[in-house]
């Protein structure tokens, strides 16, 4: 988890930041940690899927024991998931500092800004893939990454407007009217390959948030 990370404000040099330095390291620790979350949902979710094919491959057509495991399963990640999508609403809300223009260090801090806020988008991006997206809750970018991801998975993932948690139900379904176990598990695979996609996506943004916050602690402590 991000809050295990060897990043305080103890790391501060003694005089007192003040309230743009403040705000800036509010908002990087506050975006690691809902990323630590996300990652640890992703964690859940890859779990699931080796629980739920292999339950598959063990059991014969039409038996409900798998479908009954997965719902248990979905309830709980599903309130992480709203949880995390509450998180995010207030990440936006408070992602409006004034940096001090008098600063040496205004086109470093800027960058840090933008960063974060680039970073809102791709976080809500990653979570809308598993459940879909949240009404009402897309932030500024939303458009610009949600092209970037999809053209990556467009060529080989035709649901990829479909979000996992309702593809794999689709899946479970079928299994109902005797779908073939094999057949299920493949279309399964498949949607682990896209949700291990996103989890590398999910890996670059949480290294990119760790690096710009060092640069925020090297810039307050000289």
């Amino acid at each position: 988890m991000a809050t295990s990370l060897p990043l305080s404000r103890q790391a501060l040099s003694s005089e007192r930041p003040g309230k743009w330095e403040e705000e800036l390291l509010d908002g990087s620790l506050r975006l690691l940690d809902i990323c630590g979350e996300v990652r640890d949902i992703y964690s859940r979710m890859k779990e699931i899927m080796q629980e739920l094919e292999s339950s598959i491959r063990r059991k014969r057509s039409g038996d409900l024991a798998h479908e009954s495991s997965y719902m248990i399963s979905k309830k709980h990640l599903n309130k992480m998931i709203r949880k995390v999508y509450k998180e995010l609403k207030k990440a936006e809300n408070c992602n409006s500092t004034v940096v001090n223009k008098d600063s040496e260090d205004v086109p470093l801090v800027s960058l840090i800004k933008e960063v974060q806020l680039v970073s809102l988008p791709v976080l809500e991006y990653v979570l809308s893939f598993l459940s879909g997206p949240k009404a009402g809750s897309q932030p500024k970018g939303w458009s610009f990454v949600s092209n970037l991801l999809e053209q990556k998975r467009a060529s080989s993932k035709p649901d990829s407007d479909t979000a996992a948690i309702k593809q794999i139900e689709i899946q479970l379904d079928l299994l109902n009217y005797k779908k073939s176990n094999q057949e299920v598990i493949k279309k399964l695979e498949e949607v682990d390959s896209s949700i291990q996609e996103s989890a590398e996506v999910l890996e670059i943004v949480f290294r990119l948030l760790l690096k710009t916050r060092v640069s925020l602690l090297n810039i307050l402590n000289h």
